[in-house]
């Protein structure tokens, strides 16, 4: 009887190491997996950062551009109006 009962515990013991045998492999396999999932999000987070980064110098290099657009733009006006007062004043000139 007595060696019954002590085989009854084994038994159970050995199940009960099987358990946690099962639960430290699935605990592992959820660590590792959240390690994952956090290197996965610091790789996104970067990649975020960067297109930030990138949009942002987009951006400012098309604002330059707009900038020397209309900058040229205003010189070449003038250049216009220089040179229509130029041929005013030849006509001008060749009229009298």
């Amino acid at each position: 009887m007595i060696d019954t009962l002590a085989e009854k515990i084994l038994n159970k013991l050995k199940v009960m190491d099987a358990r946690l045998d099962s639960i430290e492999k699935m605990t592992n396999f959820i660590n590792t997996e959240r390690e994952i999932m956090e290197d996965i999000r610091t790789s996104f987070v970067a990649f975020k950062e960067l297109l930030l980064n990138q949009r942002q110098h987009f951006d400012n290099k098309v604002n330059d551009v707009k900038a020397e657009v209309q900058i040229q733009g205003i010189k070449t006006d003038d250049k216009l109006e220089d040179t229509k007062d130029k041929i005013k004043e030849v006509k001008d000139a060749i009229k009298r």
